[in-house]
């Protein structure tokens, strides 16, 4: 039986934890928010931990301000596909290698996805809507793969 070192078993459950909350590896933690608590090195996704602040502003503010005309109307889908545009537009050109992105500008889109994340349950959803969703992301997951795999990644 194979014994394994206590140290590097720590390492290993380490390393683990930072892609659970960061998902990205030791060589791209620039990504992340970085903080420290009890002697301990967090590292937060940015875009996850600004999606979620943008989801819980978003929806207190949504709630706050009684949008509830955006409840099955057209400007809902319209607001959602906005919001939604620049995480989409940010993501995919760092993933296929046009650019660099920035933790600001993570953050921002982020945050917009949330707010379009919030305004989702006012989408009037059917099923041709629904089908209208699932092919426009994706022919979008179809360009990014086909571009991605030009550039070689």
């Amino acid at each position: 039986m194979v014994s394994i070192d206590p140290r590097s078993k720590k390492e290993h459950y380490k390393e683990i934890i930072i892609l659970l909350l960061s998902h990205h590896t030791k060589d791209k933690l620039h990504r992340t928010l970085h903080c420290r608590v009890c002697n301990h090195d967090i590292y937060l996704c940015t875009r996850c931990y600004s999606t979620i602040a943008g989801l819980l502003i978003s929806s207190g503010l949504l709630v706050s301000l009684k949008m509830h005309f955006l409840k099955n109307t057209n400007l809902s889908l319209v607001l959602f596909l906005f919001f939604l545009l620049p995480p989409m537009i940010d993501w995919s050109s760092q993933y296929i290698g046009f650019r660099e992105s920035t933790n600001r500008i993570r953050f921002a889109t982020g945050f917009l996805l949330g707010f379009s994340i919030s305004i989702l349950k006012y989408v009037p959803f059917n099923f041709e809507m629904i089908i209208i969703l699932l092919s426009i992301f994706c022919a979008i997951a179809m360009i990014k793969t086909s571009i991605a795999r030009k550039s070689g990644r």
